[in-house]
């Protein structure tokens, strides 16, 4: 149980309801059921066979389990087998960046367009002049909470290639990340420094690109 525990080990035990390999196919654990195996590097830690799900009450889903290396069948809490068969993107990093605004001192852009936004007491400066405190608020407030929405594994850059453009944002305690955005193909993508080697799409309706890079007439 050890072994469970340590792959899954914010779920509820519901009960051992078997302990015999005969009795798999009642539980879905003889065929067609879902293996995941947890790692730690090349070394493979433990790993189980999700089965059936069943209603354990009206609000709560319940599922079949063992461990590869005991007969023990377990019934937990939780639909399993939709868990750990969804698209594993769901799991990947798509942060951007970290803190919320009232961290943050500075924004400094580069490549395409250089221009700077530095915090004032309350108020934030764009190149050192008074900016549109609604469209800079409206920009940062947006910004703050983006996330990658869709991956882009299918591109690449050429080597050594420079951003389209850039932006860092460093904090008052003298953190910092950056976000780039490339030009790949006739595609523009972007990626964080937080997640190096990540890219993600930068257009469509999301227009990810524009809620990052705003260009400076926009802040004015």
């Amino acid at each position: 149980m050890a072994e469970l525990v340590a792959v899954l080990s914010d779920l509820k035990v519901i009960n051992l309801v078997a302990r015999s390999a005969a009795d798999r196919g009642k539980f879905g654990l003889d065929t067609g059921y879902t293996s995941v195996t947890l790692m730690a590097g090349s070394e493979e830690i433990a790993t189980v066979m999700i089965g059936k799900a069943e209603m354990i009450s009206p609000q709560e889903m319940g599922s079949y389990l063992r461990s590869s290396t005991s007969d023990d069948i377990y019934l937990v809490s939780g639909f399993l087998d939709m868990m750990f068969n969804a698209d594993i993107s769901i799991y990947r990093n798509r942060e951007l960046g970290f803190g919320g605004v009232e961290s943050w001192s500075e924004i400094k852009f580069t490549g395409r367009e250089n221009f700077m936004l530095t915090r004032s007491g309350t108020d934030w400066l764009l190149d050192g002049k008074k900016s549109d405190s609604a469209k800079v608020t409206e920009y940062l407030a947006t910004f703050a909470s983006l996330e990658g929405n869709e991956f882009a594994d299918d591109i690449s850059l050429e080597k050594d290639q420079k951003p389209l453009i850039q932006l860092r944002v460093k904090t008052v305690s003298g953190r910092s990340f950056a976000i780039s955005a490339y030009v790949a193909g006739s595609d523009t993508v972007v990626s964080s420094s937080l997640s190096p080697g990540s890219f993600f799409k930068a257009g469509g309706e999301q227009a990810l690109y524009r809620k990052i890079f705003p260009g400076s007439a926009g802040l004015k």
